[in-house]
């Protein structure tokens, strides 16, 4: 394994599922804003598919830290209605943890 390989890996072992909603576009092509709605973070994500026009959007995914203050996407991302975030809302653990993430997910996913 080489070194982008390793560096890889250990990005992806540090990769959260989140409950999240789109803040706002910082004038990057690349990034925007999202709030964590269990532990109310904002974090930077790089992602060109999500433009201006989806603020205010909640939805869900898994999150990777990229060491620079940035995070990527590393699953696919769902976006909630209401109803969807209101059953994503219920598996936050308490203390800010974020959801159950298999519990989460299989709730949303079906």
């Amino acid at each position: 394994m080489d070194g982008d390989e390793a560096a890889a890996l250990r990005v992806l072992r540090q990769a959260q599922f989140r409950l999240l909603r789109i803040k706002a576009d910082p004038g990057s092509a690349s990034a925007v804003r999202l709030r964590d709605l269990a532990t109310g973070e904002e974090l930077r994500v790089l992602d060109e598919d999500l433009g201006p026009e989806l603020v205010g959007l909640a939805l869900v995914g898994r999150l990777a830290p990229l060491g620079d203050g940035r995070h990527l996407f590393v699953s696919g991302v769902t976006p909630l209605d209401d109803a969807g975030l209101a059953v994503a809302a219920g598996f936050v653990r308490p203390g800010g943890r974020g959801p159950l993430p298999q519990r989460c997910a299989e709730a949303v996913y079906l």
